[in-house]
């Protein structure tokens, strides 16, 4: 009985590994603390020369002005977007970065759009 009981939980356990409803990557990169200034850079890097602008205010298209972004959706929300990109769009998704540095990013721009 103990055995079978053992076996039964360790099965659950497996199962449920990764499901739960807050294991999402951007919740997880939500809970790191942000490097502003590594942000910064990696920003310049990735998101202003093309679409998003020095400022965040985007490069015209209205899809790609930051402020607009954060005043209409959720943190979580934003950053899945920068994970999983837009399809259809130039908005690609940033596969090879490490959580540390889109946490970085994400603070970076927080910092430039502010409490929205």
């Amino acid at each position: 009985m103990k055995k079978t009981l053992g076996l039964a939980l360790l099965s659950l356990g497996i199962l449920t590994l990764g499901c739960s409803d807050g294991g999402s990557r951007a919740t997880t990169i939500l809970a790191l603390t942000p490097n502003v200034i590594a942000g910064e850079a990696l920003y310049g890097e990735y998101c202003s020369s093309s679409c998003h602008g020095v400022d965040g205010a985007g490069q015209g298209t209205g899809e790609d002005d930051l402020r607009a972004a954060f005043a209409m959706d959720t943190d979580e929300a934003i950053l899945q977007v920068v994970i999983d990109g837009r399809p259809r769009t130039a908005m690609a998704p940033f596969e090879d970065l490490t959580d540390q540095q889109l946490a970085d990013i994400f603070g970076y721009v927080k910092s430039l759009v502010g409490d929205q």
